[in-house]
């Protein structure tokens, strides 16, 4: 969450590098990355009714438990299984996120126990379901701080490039019992101790309040997995721009002032997080966002560049700088850059990438289990899954609205979709934009809570949906 109190100044006419793109929100350089409609290849559009891919359509012919979770009933326990999961946590680093980030540091040790031993359990310790283990598990997390290229003056956000996507690995002085420093990202294979791994995991998760209030939280955690050497899976050769004839990279992002940072990190600063590996067999992807704030993947920076250091006339001088985000939505990358990008780091085998966030949502609206423990939605069910999301999306609380009762107007920020006794969130349409367009292997949760237990819970439901055809118990 971004506080006021401004200094500084900016670069001259706060141009947002030489990759930068007008206010106008084109996000089009001539070099191959992502257009203003997302489309990377032309065939990996997300249909409206939610199908991950032409051909991988899961949803509607397994689950005989009608509890939405994707846990198949007992008697479709066969199937091909995945037994490589790369799980990469996209944690906000905002002033705000002290308490949420203690409250998801806590689920770590049952979500490694689940994943690796093969049972999910209900609270009150009966088995729920059981699946073939991941007996090769990665676990990376990179934050929410992607600087403010060529933008000077913003408290807590840099100058350049921020965390630029890079997986964390400097243990938290929060956590009893971390280590100085940890390999780029964490690795368990069978026989590994889980219980170590929950634990040096919550010491590179926790990764503190000092970042830039401007979150992008797409835009990381895409850079994060993104190559800088984009290669055709089908030829094995870089892939060719179809306009110009030669190599290039069908996502590019924003560099700073000195050409720096245009490409991911995935085969590069993070490499080896993410397997891909001909003939071994790809790895389920698992991206998890944890937010308190909408996203603001920005294609221009020059947006939030402070008021005094912008000429009279200038079209975002007079917007509050909380509110440069919502009154600027041209300047922020098209939602399908993101759906259609994760996707195609699985390309052929989409249906191996899941999407979660925990969110600003109000709690009551994402429940897929009544008090009684019954399923209220079933996620492998379109029709029912749009509504869920429709009437998420319709609720009042989640309309964005600029909060009129603060009188100072340099001050003004959104309503926010909740309030809670750990602070407040806002409404993050995009984020649940996302999440819709991954079907069946998307689905948000709320950071609206003090105990992440049923939002990890149903997450982890996701990942075993992913992983393998798993089995609900009676």
């Amino acid at each position: 969450m971004f506080c006021l109190g401004l200094a500084g100044c900016v670069l001259a006419g706060g141009d947002s590098g030489s990759g930068g793109s007008p206010l106008d929100g084109s996000t089009g350089d001539g070099d191959g990355d992502l257009g203003g409609d997302g489309d990377i290849s032309g065939d990996g559009d997300i249909s409206g009714d939610g199908d991950i891919s032409g051909d991988g359509d899961i949803s509607g012919d397994g689950d005989t438990s009608g509890d939405g979770d994707g846990f198949t009933g007992p008697d479709l326990c066969a199937g091909t299984t995945v037994d490589k999961v790369d799980l990469l946590f996209i944690v906000d680093d905002s002033q705000s996120m002290l308490q949420e980030q203690a409250a998801l540091r806590d689920q770590f040790p049952k979500m490694v126990r689940t994943l690796t031993s093969g049972q999910q359990l209900n609270p009150d310790g009966s088995v729920r379901a059981t699946f073939p283990p991941v007996t090769d598990l990665h676990l990376g997390v990179v934050t929410t701080d992607m600087g403010l290229v060529g933008v000077d003056g913003v408290p807590s956000c840099q100058n350049g490039l921020g965390k630029d996507g890079r997986l964390q690995n400097t243990g938290s002085v929060d956590v009893g019992g971390c280590n100085p420093t940890y390999p780029t990202y964490l690795s368990f294979v069978a026989g590994d101790n889980p219980d170590q791994l929950a634990l040096d995991f919550q010491c590179v998760a926790t990764v503190g309040t000092g970042g830039c209030g401007f979150e992008q939280q797409l835009e990381a955690g895409l850079k994060a997995l993104w190559p800088a050497a984009d290669i055709d899976p089908q030829t094995g050769m870089q892939w060719v721009d179809p306009l110009t004839g030669q190599p290039g990279n069908r996502v590019t992002f924003l560099p700073d002032g000195n050409g720096n940072g245009r490409y991911g990190h995935g085969d590069g600063a993070n490499a080896g997080f993410l397997r891909s590996e001909a003939g071994a067999g790809a790895s389920l992807l698992g991206v998890v966002l944890v937010t308190d704030e909408e996203d603001c993947s920005a294609s221009n920076t020059t947006l939030f560049t402070p008021a005094q250091y912008l000429p009279d006339g200038h079209p975002v001088k007079d917007h509050p700088i909380n509110l440069r985000c919502f009154y600027n939505k041209d300047s922020l990358y098209a939602v399908d850059r993101y759906v259609n990008g994760l996707r195609a780091l699985r390309q052929g085998t989409e249906e191996l990438v899941v999407f979660a966030a925990i969110a600003g949502i109000p709690a009551d609206l994402v429940q897929l289990r009544g008090d009684d423990g019954n399923p209220l939605v079933d996620l492998e069910d379109a029709a029912m899954r749009e509504q869920w999301y429709d009437t998420m999306l319709e609720d009042q609380r989640m309309i964005e609205r600029v909060d009129e009762t603060q009188p100072e107007v340099a001050k003004r920020n959104l309503v926010p979709s909740c309030i809670t006794e750990t602070g407040k969130a806002f409404p993050p349409r995009r984020i649940v934009e996302v999440a819709r367009g991954f079907g069946e292997n998307g689905i948000v949760q709320s950071i609206c809570q003090t105990d992440f237990s049923g939002a990890v819970d149903s997450i982890l439901g996701r990942v075993i949906h992913g992983v393998s055809d798993a089995c609900a118990l009676e």
